[in-house]
């Protein structure tokens, strides 16, 4: 096989490979299109700002209330997935974030109905920097369309949180 040939075939297994972003409206450029937070502006508030780079978006969630005093699902920011994924397949959550005050996050992928079997899960240090971080899993199940969701748990404490550059792929991160 000349070297042409041995090129055009790893080019072609490297774009067959690549991950596919599986979230909507990653960096709130589109506002909260594709986000929800159950219980917004009763246990915590939310406000779109400048991102880690310039030109980028971030949201800002600040959690004033006791999170003792509330169900922990209320204090959540997530994502239904609207796209399948079956069993096995290799998954990767990164994201960026900052805040004070707040201890850590807990963010998870899971199925949305009983037993909300996780995929990925990964609790984060909440800093006053920006940090990315990353968190490798797999598919538990097949998930259908809506069957499963990125949330991000903010019922560890008070304070202040900020994400940005969120992504969910296919793969898994190197």
């Amino acid at each position: 096989m000349s070297s042409y040939v041995r090129l055009a075939v790893i080019l072609l297994a490297t774009v067959a490979a690549q991950a596919e972003e599986l979230l909507v409206n990653t960096g709130f450029t589109d506002g909260l299109t594709g986000w929800t937070m159950p219980d917004k502006g009763k246990t915590f508030r939310t406000e779109l700002i400048e991102g880690p780079t310039p030109g980028s978006k971030a949201l800002r969630c600040t959690i004033a209330v006791d999170p003792s005093t509330v169900n922990p699902w209320t204090l959540h920011v997530r994502q239904h997935i609207t796209k399948p994924v079956t069993k096995g397949t290799p998954l990767t959550l990164r994201f960026k974030m900052r805040g004070e005050k707040l201890p850590d996050i807990l963010s998870v992928l899971e199925e949305n109905a009983k037993p909300f079997a996780r995929s990925v899960t990964g609790t984060s240090k909440v800093t006053d920097a920006w940090t990315e971080y990353t968190y490798n899993g797999v598919a538990k199940a097949d998930y259908p369309a809506g069957g499963w969701k990125l949330a991000f748990n903010l019922a560890l404490g008070t304070g202040v949180v900020e994400l940005a550059d969120l992504s969910v792929q296919t793969g898994a991160a190197p």
